[in-house]
């Protein structure tokens, strides 16, 4: 190379180096610089390019940091302490702290109660049978205490021995192990009201035998008389205050539906053909009723509004009993009859048999 031109070789040298080093100092302060600025093109037209998205509030959760998840189900294993329960509703306080029920609704009529079986109870007040939106049953059972005379046998002859060949008596008494006493009518006397059962009852002649003893209906209510026994038997009711009637049903089978359109207590139906065979029918002016089981146990309805009612028991042989009680909000306590077989004045009688 020529002396005279290495001057000049190092001057370009250093202006390309300076153009290097501007360059680099461009590369660098442009990596620096912030994203999206008001004039940065590129950044602009990504903005135009992406679609829009309308934010909710709240927005929800990312994916990424809150993964969705089926809802839990409390386990039915799990103790019943730590599932949810739902807060009893408690009755309103005054402020003094005493608790008040919400107001009835029904209707008290302060008069004098005729009896819907027989003669008059005076000075009783009758509460009105329409329920509302209440709805209150009494229950509870029926005793009798001391030793009542043993029941007469009853000889059913040849023909009904075949049909029933266990032991047959009268049923004056009817007690259970645990002196239950069955056949009690009990009830709360209240105005006429109320719908009969859909579905009659059923007065059955099986095995020689009325069954049950004691039926309970309501005034105009159906009933049905059915004889299934292969024997004649006939259906002869003794009413008081309804029409008497007498009606064979002499094939098996047989069934005849029957109603008795005024109240009336303890309604005797008899077979004439088999004189042992009677019952006796209950005829009520309203559903609030109940007849005692073989164990001596009852359950009125539910549908008397809240008050004060008077409770009668009454038994053919053991006589009538009554309580008073009064309903609130809420299952009243159990009532408990007790009748005494010292007190039974009825003499038992005699049961006529098969000849």
């Amino acid at each position: 190379m020529n002396p005279d031109q290495t001057p000049l070789v190092n001057k370009l040298t250093l202006l390309v180096l300076c153009l290097i080093l501007v360059c680099l100092v461009l590369l660098v302060g442009r990596a620096y610089q912030k994203p999206r600025l008001v004039n940065d093109v590129p950044a602009v037209a990504e903005a135009e390019a992406a679609p829009a998205v309308e934010e909710t509030w709240p927005a929800p959760p990312s994916p990424q940091t809150r993964p969705l998840r089926p809802p839990q189900r409390p386990s039915t294993n799990a103790p019943l302490a730590s599932l949810p329960r739902r807060s009893p509703q408690r009755p309103a306080q005054t402020d003094s702290g005493e608790a008040t029920s919400p107001p009835a609704q029904y209707t008290e009529v302060p008069t004098t109660l005729v009896n819907v079986w027989e003669g008059e109870y005076a000075g009783v007040p009758v509460v009105s049978g329409v329920a509302g939106s209440f709805s209150s049953s009494l229950s509870g059972w029926v005793t009798l205490t001391g030793r009542p005379k043993p029941e007469i046998p009853i000889d059913l002859g040849p023909t009904c021995s075949a049909l029933n060949p266990r032991k047959v008596t009268t049923r004056h008494f009817v007690v259970s192990p645990e002196g239950g006493l069955a056949n009690v009518l009990v009830y709360v006397p209240v105005e006429p009201s109320g719908t009969p059962l859909v579905e009659p009852p059923v007065l059955d002649q099986i095995g020689c035998m009325f069954e049950p003893y004691v039926l309970g209906v309501m005034a105009g209510q159906k009933f049905k008389v059915r004889n299934s026994d292969p024997e004649l038997h006939n259906i002869h009711a003794t009413p008081k205050a309804n029409r008497e009637f007498n009606i064979a049903q002499a094939s098996r089978g047989q069934v005849n539906v029957l109603t008795f359109p005024k109240p009336e207590r303890f309604v005797r139906v008899k077979c004439d053909v088999h004189p042992w065979m009677f019952a006796y029918v209950n005829v009520s002016a309203h559903p609030f009723f109940a007849i005692t089981d073989t164990n001596g146990v009852f359950r009125l309805p539910g549908g008397l509004p809240p008050g004060e009612y008077p409770v009668y028991a009454f038994h053919l042989k053991a006589g009538e009993l009554t309580q008073r009680v009064t309903i609130g909000y809420g299952e009243p306590r159990p009532l408990h009859f007790q009748f005494s077989a010292t007190s039974v004045a009825q003499p038992q009688g005699s049961v006529a048999r098969s000849n």
